[in-house]
């Protein structure tokens, strides 16, 4: 579903199958779009792959029971990803908001770039990715070499066994 601004709200008829061979969905250019219906979760049980762009009012991407790989890019306004029970991969990029990860299982790996960040995020800290790439501005990393092992920001990844920041 690409390029449809006017689309806000997502219907779907409570107790009606749909979509249970859907394996990839990518949700790009909907800025008005302010939520993920909760029949995708239920009946959409085969959605592997989640991509959500440029869905501006979307605050939480939760319940998705089958998604392996969450793709979110440019979601000024998402502030949750919550129970997700089978994650292999998230990137997260431009999504100054986020606060909250939570109930997610142990997973593979997670990218986050975000040009403007000024600290790494409080939920690195409660997240178990094998490796953990960070993409951010050349201060932060400065900032975190600086301050040392030990200091509030490295201590928000070190239980992470392989991490990256880059700029």
């Amino acid at each position: 579903m690409t390029r449809m601004p006017c689309w806000s709200e997502w219907l779907w008829e409570e107790g009606r199958p749909a979509m249970p061979k859907l394996k990839k969905l990518i949700i790009e250019k909907c800025p008005k779009l302010s939520s993920l219906p909760k029949g995708l979760s239920h009946h959409a049980t085969s959605l592997e792959l989640l991509v959500i762009v440029a869905a501006e009012l979307l605050t939480s991407v939760e319940d998705l029971q089958s998604v392996k790989d969450l793709v979110v890019l440019d979601n000024p306004n998402l502030k949750r990803i919550s129970n997700l029970p089978n994650p292999s991969n998230i990137i997260i990029r431009n999504c100054p908001n986020l606060e909250t990860l939570e109930n997610l299982k142990p997973f593979q790996r997670m990218v986050i770039y975000d040009l403007e960040m000024e600290t790494l995020p409080d939920y690195l800290k409660t997240i178990m990715p094998e490796k953990l790439i960070v993409g951010c501005r050349e201060e932060l990393i400065m900032k975190i070499i600086s301050l040392g092992v030990g200091s509030s920001e490295w201590q928000k990844f070190e239980h992470i066994p392989d991490s990256n920041v880059v700029t």
